[in-house]
């Protein structure tokens, strides 16, 4: 696999969902990228969250965007943003205690609370059964959406994500 480069005034990878090995992401994403060292840290981060989960939900795939996955050179990200598609019947076989583990390595905003992310606000993480009608399609559009420098939504640009394979 290759990670396609980045262009435009964004430095965005092309629209669509690119499969990525967690070594040409560190590659590509970190020694290669603006900010490499805050990079390192969102990496190992990321990299100890996959572990976890993939130890909980094999066979899950996850797919990554945010500022991480862009070379824009006039911030670092401040996470590393990941949804993970995997079926609902693995997490509902899980044990109580593995399903409370599970549960704290999401974000979580509840209704007057702070919001809250795993990995020490290091990973803005999202779960998303594969399956449901329209979630997989809600998160393709999600991280195809496009923000400038302010954070506003470029309208009529999209960019494209990574799917890491574990």
């Amino acid at each position: 696999m290759t990670i396609p480069a980045v262009s435009g005034d964004y430095a965005l990878l092309p629209p669509g969902r690119h499969s990525a090995t967690l070594a040409e992401m560190e590659t590509y994403f970190v020694s290669q990228a603006p900010f490499s060292s805050e990079r390192e840290l969102l990496f190992q981060a990321f990299k100890t969250w996959l572990s976890i989960v993939d130890q909980l939900l094999p066979s899950s795939r996850y797919w990554v965007d945010g500022g991480f996955v862009t070379h824009k050179p006039w911030s670092a990200p401040s996470d590393v943003d990941v949804m993970i598609l995997c079926k609902q019947e693995a997490v509902d076989a899980l044990k109580q205690e593995e399903q409370t583990r599970l549960e704290q390595l999401f974000t979580s905003a509840a209704a007057g609370m702070p919001r809250f992310q795993p990995m020490g606000g290091l990973v803005d993480a999202f779960l998303c059964y594969r399956g449901t009608n329209g979630k997989a399609d809600y998160w393709m559009k999600q991280w195809s959406r496009v923000k400038d420098s302010d954070g506003n939504e470029v309208l009529g640009v999209e960019k494209g994500f990574l799917e890491v394979l574990p």
